[in-house]
């Protein structure tokens, strides 16, 4: 079951106080990010595990929330998130479990294009300056009886995905440590 009162505090950034608080219904907090852009707050909720990806949840989305009326004013369907970015002009959306980012057209609230970069993508950067979205990709076993831990993975990486054609462009392995 999902929680019922899950709260978004907003706090004043001068004094550190607390501004307004927002209800969040139906939200899943196991992973929680937050980001800023186009006028909006934008909130994931979702959660990733081990083993095959699970069955889509209606707490797997992200709540756009209004600044100026503290309301959440849209919800949007993705695959369960992990990690959550604004850049670009879009909001961008990982899934550990599915593999892929969703990419979110702010002004409509459309997922505008779904981009496989490969199971374990748990993190998201969408970096301005570099012109790419970055993507951090880890090792997650395929079953969940596994605990082995691979030198290599193609799951665990750094991948760039080119936000002009919505496109992986680069993939860096990254070797276990």
């Amino acid at each position: 079951a999902l929680p019922s009162n899950t709260l978004l505090t907003r706090l004043n950034p001068r004094t550190g106080e607390e501004a307004a608080t927002i209800r969040l219904e139906g939200f899943s907090t196991n992973i929680t990010e937050v980001a800023v852009g186009a006028g909006s707050a934008w909130v994931s909720s979702g959660d990733y595990y081990p083993g095959p990806a699970g069955r889509r949840d209606p707490g797997d989305v992200v709540l756009r929330v209004d600044p100026q009326t503290n309301r959440v004013v849209d919800r949007i369907p993705v695959d369960q998130p992990s990690g959550l970015a604004f850049g670009h002009g879009s909001v961008w959306v990982t899934s550990a479990g599915y593999g892929t980012v969703s990419r979110i057209d702010p002004e409509t609230g459309e997922v505008t294009a779904k981009i496989d970069v490969g199971r374990g993508a748990v993190d998201i950067a969408a970096d301005e300056r570099s012109g790419a979205v970055w993507v951090a990709g880890l090792y997650l076993p395929k079953d969940y009886g596994g605990r082995d831990n691979p030198k290599y993975s193609k799951d665990r990486n750094l991948t760039r995905v080119d936000p002009t054609t919505n496109r992986v462009v680069a993939e860096i392995l990254i070797e276990a440590g």
